[in-house]
């Protein structure tokens, strides 16, 4: 009786089988087993394939920063580019540009984030000539610092009573000439003249300190019939970075 329990008890345990995996088990494994590194393979090739879209995209927009770094004001054919750099920027923006901000991006050089811009004003200026010539033989000089961005507008002030232009030189090399400025009263045949030159765009400047030299020219009419300047005064306005 013992026997026949003990033999019982033998049973039970062997009938606690586990299967034996036949050759679709060992297939199923195998097959895994290959497939992890093509898994990965795949997953990095996408990651990698992203990281490059997003240089891409990167490239793009600063692309288009400097595009509308240029101002459009001297690059008069580049419409088309600016429109285009605008939309690049729109489409990375996550923050909606508001139509002002729209249209100073269209009609504007765009500064660098870090720039600020600085205005520079000197209310009024008399410089003296030796009247001996159409060219003042003295100019009217002013230092400024900057990153980068320069504008100059010139103001005929209120006691001028003849013509004159300007030729403009920054650090002793001569970069540009205006045309003829009117003054306040003038005579006819002169009345069709401005009284300020706008803004010109003289930049982008190195960084650094410059120097800034105004000379006048004058030209036959009002006050000085045969054009010779024996003085001329002024107001400048200097927009610069930084």
């Amino acid at each position: 009786m013992a026997n026949e329990n003990k033999h019982s008890q033998t049973c039970g345990c062997d009938c606690t089988h586990v299967p034996r995996k036949d050759g679709w088990d060992k297939l199923q494994i195998l097959g895994v087993s290959l497939m992890a590194p093509i898994l990965l393979a795949l997953v990095g090739s996408c990651f990698n394939d992203s990281i490059k879209q997003r240089d891409i995209e990167v490239r793009f927009v600063e692309m288009a920063i400097g595009v509308l770094k240029q101002d459009p004001a001297k690059h008069p054919n580049t419409k088309e580019i600016r429109e285009w750099a605008f939309d690049v920027l729109v489409q990375h923006s996550p923050v909606d540009f508001s139509e002002s901000a729209r249209q100073e991006l269209k009609n504007e050089p765009l500064l660098s984030s870090r720039e600020e811009v600085v205005d520079l004003s000197v209310d009024s200026f008399k410089i003296a000539c030796s009247g001996e010539s159409l060219v003042c033989d003295r100019q009217f000089k002013l230092e400024f610092e900057t990153t980068s961005l320069f504008k100059v507008q010139i103001h005929v002030s209120d006691d001028m009573c003849s013509s004159i232009k300007v030729h403009i030189s920054l650090d002793a090399k001569a970069v540009y000439t205006t045309g003829y400025l009117g003054w306040k009263t003038p005579s006819e045949g002169f009345d069709s003249l401005p009284l300020s030159t706008g803004f010109i765009d003289l930049g982008p400047l190195n960084r650094g300190r410059h120097t800034l030299e105004l000379m006048a020219e004058g030209q036959p009419g009002g006050c000085t019939p045969n054009g010779f300047l024996d003085q001329w005064s002024s107001r400048v306005q200097v927009k610069t970075s930084k």
